[in-house]
């Protein structure tokens, strides 16, 4: 059987900058989670947290990955443009790179495919047993 090794990106390829762009636009009617950043980042404060995750980019990274990636987005995610994941799926050095982004339509469009989680497993679930080789490759 193939090794095949995975990795989760928190944030976009520029690092956490969506995350900041939410925070400073917050208002009363938009939800921005207060608390979920600091625990996260084991910070007392919003703005600890923000100074902390602003360590975090992959952008000198990406280049250098070498192993199969797999992107799975919404177009309706509201937390993380498409763009952000548009870039990591560019800078990716990556031959076997798949970016999938999910249709309102289809279902999984929003952050972490909360409104139908089932398309995206079914395809993360395919995708890996392709590359650990217990299901066929699709034909080009």
């Amino acid at each position: 059987m193939a090794s095949c090794p995975a990795t989760l990106i928190p944030s976009g390829i520029d690092g956490p900058a969506p995350v900041v762009i939410r925070w400073e636009a917050r208002s009363k009617t938009t939800f921005t989670p207060f608390w979920q950043l600091p625990w996260v980042m084991g910070t007392d404060t919003m703005e600890a947290a923000l100074e902390r995750v602003k360590q975090w980019t992959l952008a000198d990274v990406m280049p250098h990955l070498t192993q199969p990636l797999l992107i799975v987005h919404g177009e309706h995610d509201t937390g993380f443009p498409v763009t952000e994941a548009e870039a990591a799926f560019a800078a990716a050095g990556s031959k076997d790179k798949t970016l999938r982004v999910f249709t309102i339509e289809e279902g999984g469009s929003e952050h972490v495919n909360a409104d139908d989680p089932d398309p995206a497993r079914q395809l993360i679930a395919d995708w890996f047993a392709q590359r650990l080789e217990t299901l066929p490759m699709p034909s080009a």
